[in-house]
């Protein structure tokens, strides 16, 4: 078939004269030479005769067809210098059909009688208009059949130049009388030399429409069709370079009026071409950039370059400026790199690349100083250039600073509007280019040294300019301007202060108050939701929850309606903007689409913002089906969902960062504007501004409530930054920045922080073993970038909080997380830190952006101390380093750890490691960590362990360094305060369970630990110290220990509490003459005792008491210490430590006394090794008191009591009849009882009543037997009153009884008096000081009542366990006052002092007023 049809085609075209002469039969042998001759001139005037010139042509066209088949551009410019080796072989043929073409316009001219230069010309330049006449194409190029007519003509013409025999001028004439040439014949006459583009334009000078059409076609050229890429590509290298080589070569001869004037047109082709580019529409997929092509023009050097790209910026920034300043101030947001079509930013990147950072902003001031400016355009300009070159921040940011300076200098307001318009689009790139707009203002105008408004004039030209720009400002501008206002002179604060006003009344019209609370947060009306993290996506939890409630239910949930109408400015300003957020809508209608009908039914949604609404949706859908985007125009990416959107930039960065090979490119900036972009319309919020106040963010680990799409977002971030940091970890050079960058944009999105922070802490804390090298080292380079930019993200809280890391920053408190209980936690935690300090210590670059501090420390202390501490521990052999015993680095790269071992002994960490060394305290706090039985080291090796590491380097090493300076009281003192530390921990938390009945989610590892190995270590140190201590005239080391605890302040009953109980809990592991000496044979006198008994009376007397005495292995633990002193003054023959004790520390003696049944076996088996006389005759007299009361209590018989004093006696008695009451639930027998003496009875009492109030305090109930019990005897014995009042100063409530039983005495009192009958009060108050006791424990318990609505901790623990002063029991407190005072004799109330009774409350100062006749 193919070759029938090419038959066929040969057949109907017309026959070659060779063909027709090959096909005649030759019988030239038949005529004579002469014959011949004639035959042949015949012949050839014959020919001559019938040529015709078109016919030639075109037999040349068809020889052309049959050497190359069908004719192709390559085959039509072969003989033009486009020529290819597969034309070359056709050039001699066609040569013939150019020689018979001329030889035809030859004969014409000879037979027309016109000189053949005329007429060839008029000829060609009539063929070629002819042709164009035929062209029905766009204007701009010609067909195949009319590029190889055109070939011939051209070629003719060439031949007829080169023999002069061809009118140039009159061709040129001729050519361009009518029509308008098609560019790319304007093009091929160009570049065939026939006529030059400078002869096209000077002969079309008085044609406007002619030069303007041509820079028309030159615009349209860089938009066509793909199979014309190529050509298009090169007419528009050839015609651009060359006007841009004669408008902008460097001038020199100024008289050349056609170089001038050539100039002038050259310009102004190349302006108006690129005023075309900026209207035109968006570029099709296949289009050109024209300043790329430029740039590829081999005529065009770096000099022309330069200046024709600084005069296209200046045409293309102040092109059509019609925006106003205020158009400005709205629009800005959308100008941002990413909302920018690419189009635009790809001629400002070809642009830019002709200059370096310095030179382009120095153009771009130029052209702010001297014209009238394109506002959008330089916006769209700045824009990419912040993302193109790195170092554009920072001269933007100076650009910005002079004109500040220049403005408040001169009080010139355009340069302050220039300033601030320049400093809010580079803030509106986000963090990873340049400061946040709050910063910013921060830092130009909120410090006195560096405000250029520090006085009155240049301040009050500042306020005026804000207050201007009012009625203009986005919302979050207005809230910097008020939450960070700037530094206020003096007397000028009334102006701020109106500005203010006005900002805050420009938010309400804008629905946008500074401060707002959810509608499910906590506060705003609903007690049933959670509260939220954060105010930044409070909104999107408002609307998620509504809409959740709106599909479970199908009505609006009441809490929207509410806010409709009570809270409007939130439910107008953010939530339904966040609820009409623009979309395509889809064709089955969903639960947002239901809920937006059903309030706009229910007319709660204004008209003006549904309307908005409903475009913004057809708008969303219309981008959708033409394809119309604003950053890569791809329809694939268009036809991905948001999150593959969002994948497909992270990809490109990454594809970027390796392109680059460790380089600072401009791809990296722009894509992360693009990924900052994708994020934003992911998360259907607008980026962020930092406006809100500067509240922590507080996230819950261990409940979150973060929605799963912010889950899945922060995944494909992490996985990302992982998979680019292990890739970029094979370039030579190893920089940093584009990470640095990375996370400053992630700080934009506040709304991903909560998700961000618990998705890093379950890898890192939770998931961590399970990592593989690679991502750990990843992980620990984000961790690293996070500590560096970590200003960025704000303060971060997690909760629960560790105690002991409360108030550092995040990655601090990350790091100090990690657990290291368990051998595999170690492992991976000496991995992480070594991967941390490693990219650290080698990576190059800043971990910082260029405007944040520079001074702050990249790796915590946490890092260093754990990975000092865990290298010795897990490599032993760096035990050993820098001692004789230490191995050679080829047995050190040989164990399991060489990069760790490597990086310990290397000088950058030493460098590390001095200002935060791990110290003794550390160590051990590191230590009890550790769960033993799942320890990485046996007992053998930890046990070796501590004590090369307490003898071979704390002891050793200078107290300055975290050392001991060979001081074994020095280590035992920071051991002993650390296992204090860690037992206090542990008991605060136990109380506050005990206490609130609500255990702390704060989870630790503090399980079985080494705690028995350190305090086993810490007795090992005690014996080794004790020869060489000395007892210090301040006290024993024990007791300074637990003395600087307390000397805090602030410390509550509880934290007394817990710090003693600790301290004791460690100090009876030890032996117990620490307690009062350092060195048993140092004492030479009781006075060596003072700080010990000192210690007894106040702080054990207050917080570590049991009932209304000692605890029993208090008593106990102090007694043994006594003994034992006892024992080696004895040898001295100095007094009895132990009496002396006893008289000087009551409490002891009573804690004695009240637990003697159980100590005496013990103290007597002590006693019969001591063999003194003196302690025996101490025990005997105890025995004897003990025994008397016995007798008296048990057995109802009563005996001459013992020589004691009266309030020991009353306590052997109050011991005895507890004991009983314990074992029979009897009481006393009051008539064995009355025969004691007064003041026995009265320390009785006051036991009694300090017994009852110690278990009221721990929750018990008062026992009416007891009650009624202390009534009888008060009865019986009415002086036992007089015990309770203030004015006694007993020995009991002075020295024996703590601070919070004594003030709970007067309460119990009452509660006991409540119970007594009219004739119990009458008997009661029948002796002299009963009615001044009752009223001074009634105004007592009206002060603690006062005390208690206040402060529990006024009041005491009780306060806080039982409330037993509420306002029902005032009340019957009162009344059996009342009782009193009625029942009282004349004398008795006139025995009150005046001082008393203006203390009583005014109802009881009334009675006494009446009782005493008094009005």
């Amino acid at each position: 078939m193919a070759d029938e049809s090419e038959n066929g085609r040969k057949h109907n075209r017309p026959r070659l004269f060779r063909d027709i002469m090959a096909s005649r039969p030759r019988n030239n042998d038949e005529l004579s030479e002469n014959s011949k001759s004639v035959l042949q001139d015949t012949i050839l005037q014959l020919i001559t005769h019938h040529q015709n010139f078109d016919a030639l042509v075109n037999e040349s066209i068809i020889t052309d067809v049959d050497q190359n088949s069908l004719p192709s551009k390559s085959a039509v410019y072969h003989d033009l210098g486009y020529e290819t080796t597969s034309h070359r072989s056709s050039t001699t043929e066609v040569s013939h059909s150019v020689a018979g073409c001329i030889s035809v316009l030859r004969h014409e001219a000879l037979t027309a009688g016109v000189p053949l230069q005329i007429f060839a010309a008029n000829i060609c330049s009539g063929k070629i208009l002819d042709m164009i006449g035929e062209e029905k194409g766009d204007g701009l190029l010609l067909n195949n059949k009319h590029r190889a007519y055109l070939k011939i003509l051209m070629r003719t013409i060439i031949k007829l130049l080169s023999e002069q025999t061809f009118s140039r001028n009159t061709f040129i004439k001729s050519l361009n009388r009518e029509l308008e040439l098609p560019i790319e014949l304007v093009w091929m006459l160009h570049t065939a030399g026939i006529m030059s583009l400078e002869a096209y334009i000077t002969c079309n000078l008085n044609r406007p429409s002619v030069i303007g059409n041509l820079a028309q076609s030159m615009t349209d050229l860089t938009n066509g069709e793909c199979e014309n890429t190529q050509l298009r590509k090169r007419i528009l290298k050839d015609i651009l370079g060359y006007f841009v080589f004669h408008g902008y070569q460097e001038k020199r001869d100024s008289s050349d009026m056609a170089a001038k004037g050539m100039r002038k047109i050259a310009i102004a082709i190349t302006d108006n071409v690129t005023k075309k580019l900026i209207t035109m529409d968006p570029p099709s997929v296949d289009s050109l950039n024209l300043f790329e092509l430029v740039r590829e023009c081999e005529n065009v050097n770096l000099s022309i370059l330069q200046r024709y790209c600084t005069h296209q910026l200046a045409v293309i920034l102040s092109y059509n400026p019609v925006l106003k300043v205020s158009q400005a101030l709205i629009s800005q947001d959308q100008w941002s790199y990413a909302k920018t079509p690419q189009h635009v930013t790809a001629m400002y990147k070809q642009l830019l690349l002709a200059f370096n950072a310095e030179e382009a902003v120095g153009i771009l001031q130029r052209v702010l100083e001297r014209q009238e400016v394109n506002w959008q355009a330089v916006m769209t300009f700045v824009a990419t250039f912040l993302v193109c070159f790195p170092q554009a921040p920072k001269h933007i940011k100076d650009l910005v600073d002079d004109l500040i300076k220049q403005a408040f200098a001169a009080s010139e307001l355009d340069c302050i509007i220039t300033a601030f318009l320049l400093a809010r689009q580079a803030c509106l790139e986000g963090p990873h280019v340049f400061p946040t707009y709050q910063d910013w203002f921060l830092g130009c105008f909120g410090d006195s040294s560096i405000s250029p408004a520090n006085n009155k004039k240049t301040f009050a030209f500042l306020i005026k300019f804000l207050t201007d720009i009012v009625p203009f400002e986005a919302a979050h501008h207005l809230k910097a301007h008020i939450l960070k206002p700037p530094h206020v002179p003096a007397k000028c604060r009334p102006v701020l202060c109106d500005y203010i006003t006005l900002a805050k009344t420009r938010l309400a019209d804008l629905k946008e108050p500074v401060e707002l609370l959810g509608i499910y947060e906590e506060g705003a009306g609903t007690s049933a939701c959670k509260p939220q993290l954060q105010n930044l996506h409070q909104t999107e939890k408002d609307v998620e929850m509504a809409l959740a409630a709106f599909e479970k239910t199908g009505k609006v949930p009441a809490s929207i309606m509410e806010a409709s109408i009570f809270r409007k400015p939130y439910y107008v300003g953010r939530f339904l903007p966040s609820l009409l957020a623009p979309r395509p809508l889809p064709e089955v209608s969903d639960v947002r689409m239901l809920l937006i009908d059903s309030l706009n039914r229910s007319d709660k949604i204004p008209v003006v913002l549904y309307s908005k609404y409903e475009k913004g949706c057809q708008r969303e859908a219309a981008q959708l089906l033409e394809g119309v985007f604003s950053d890569e125009g791809s329809m694939d990416d268009m036809l991905l969902d948001p999150t593959e959107q969002l994948q497909n930039s992270l990809n490109r960065f990454t594809e970027v960062v390796l392109e680059a090979r460790g380089e600072i490119v401009p791809g990296i900036t722009s894509q992360l504007s693009v990924v900052s972009e994708k994020l934003a319309n992911l998360l259907e919020v607008d980026v962020p501004q930092h406006t809100e106040n500067e509240q922590p963010v507080v996230v819950d680990l261990y409940g979150p409530d973060i929605p799963s799409k912010h889950i899945k977002i922060v995944d494909q971030i992490l996985n990302t930054f992982c998979q680019t940091t292990a890739a970029a970890t094979t370039f030579e050079t190893l920089c940093t920045d584009w990470a640095t960058q990375y996370l400053s944009m992630l700080s934009r999105h506040k709304t991903l922080l909560p998700a961000l922070v618990v998705r890093v802490w379950n890898l890192i804390c939770k998931e961590a073993p399970a990592l593989d090298q690679p991502h750990t080292e990843s992980l620990a380079a984000f961790v690293v970038h996070l500590r560096g930019v970590q200003a960025l993200f704000g303060d971060i809280r997690v909760r629960p909080e560790d105690p002991t890391l409360v108030g550092q920053p995040f990655v601090d408190v990350l790091c100090g997380s990690i657990p290291i209980h368990t051998g595999q936690w170690m492992e991976f935690t000496l991995r992480f830190c070594t991967s941390y300090l490693q990219y650290a210590v080698t990576s190059l670059g800043c971990f910082q952006m260029y405007y944040m501090e520079r001074n702050q420390n990249i790796v915590p202390a946490a890092v260093i101390k754990r990975f000092s501490f865990l290298v010795p521990r897990m490599c032993p052999v760096v035990r050993y380093y820098g001692t004789p015993e230490c191995p050679g680095m080829d047995v050190l790269n040989k164990q399991k750890w060489p990069l760790s071992i490597k990086l310990f002994t290397s000088d950058q960490f030493r460098c590390l490691v001095d200002p935060l060394t791990l110290r003794l305290k550390n160590w051990i706090d590191l230590e009890l960590k550790v769960i033993s039985h799942c320890d990485h080291l046996s007992c053998i090796e930890r046990h070796d362990y501590y004590r090369w590491i307490i003898y071979h380097h704390f002891l050793p090493t200078s107290t300055d360094k975290g050392g001991c300076g060979g001081s074994c009281t020095h280590a035992s003192s920071v051991i002993f305060s650390s296992l204090m530390d860690h037992d206090m921990r542990h008991e605060t938390k136990v109380y506050q369970v005990h206490v609130d009945c609500t255990a702390s989610r704060y989870i630790t590892t503090d399980g079985p630990g080494c705690r028995a190995e350190l305090i086993a270590l810490l007795q090992e140190l005690c014996l080794q110290a004790a020869p060489h201590m000395t007892s210090p005239s301040e006290g024993p080391w024990i007791i300074n220990v637990i003395e600087e605890k307390l000397s805090v302040g602030g410390m509550s009953p509880l934290g007394m509490y817990c710090t003693l109980s600790a301290w004791f809990r460690l100090a009876s592991s030890l032996v117990p003459h620490l307690f009062y000496v350092n060195n048993p044979l140092d004492v030479d006198s009781a006075q060596r005792l003072s700080a010990s008994l000192d210690f007894i009376n106040t702080f054990m007397r207050h917080h570590l008491y049991e009932g209304c005495v000692l605890p029993y292995r208090v008593t106990l633990y102090l007694m043994q210490g006594l003994i034992v002193l006892e024992q080696h003054t004895h040898v001295k023959q100095v007094d009895s430590v132990i009496s002396i004790s006893l008289a000087r520390c009551p409490l002891l003696a009573a804690s004695l006394l009240y637990h003697y049944s159980t100590l005496k076996p013990v103290l007597h088996h002590l006693i019969q090794e001591d063999g003194d006389k003196k302690s025996h005759g101490i025990f005997t007299s105890l025995n004897s008191l003990y025994t008397w009361a016995e007798s008296i209590i048990c057995m109802a018989e009563w005996s001459e009591p013992p020589p004691a004093e009266s309030w020991l006696s009353g306590v052997a008695i109050f011991t005895l009849a507890k004991q009983s009451a314990l074992h029979s639930g009897t009481c006393p027998n009051l008539q064995v009882l009355k025969n004691c003496e007064s003041k026995v009875l009265q320390s009785y009492m006051e036991c009694v009543v300090a017994d009852a109030s110690s278990r009221y305090i721990n929750g018990e109930e008062l026992c009416n037997s007891l009650a009624r019990h202390v009534i009888d005897l008060l009865v019986t014995t009415p002086q036992c009153m007089v015990a309770f009042n203030t004015d006694n100063g007993s020995i009991l409530t002075t020295r024996v009884f703590s601070q919070s039983i004594v003030k709970v005495m007067p309460v119990i009192c009452f509660r006991i008096l409540i119970q007594a009958s009219e004739s119990d009060i009458l008997k009661i108050i029948s002796i002299d000081n009963s009615l001044k006791t009752i009223l001074q424990m009634h105004v007592c318990c009206t002060e603690l009542y006062r005390k208690a609505a206040v402060s529990d901790q006024e009041a005491g623990v009780y306060q806080k366990l039982n409330q037993p002063l509420d306002l029902h029991f005032m009340i019957e407190i009162s009344q059996v006052v009342k009782k009193f005072i009625t029942h009282s004799s004349l004398e008795h109330l006139c025995q009150l002092q005046k001082e008393l009774m203006n203390n009583c409350d005014p109802d009881m100062q009334c009675m006494l007023r009446v009782r005493l006749g008094q009005t």
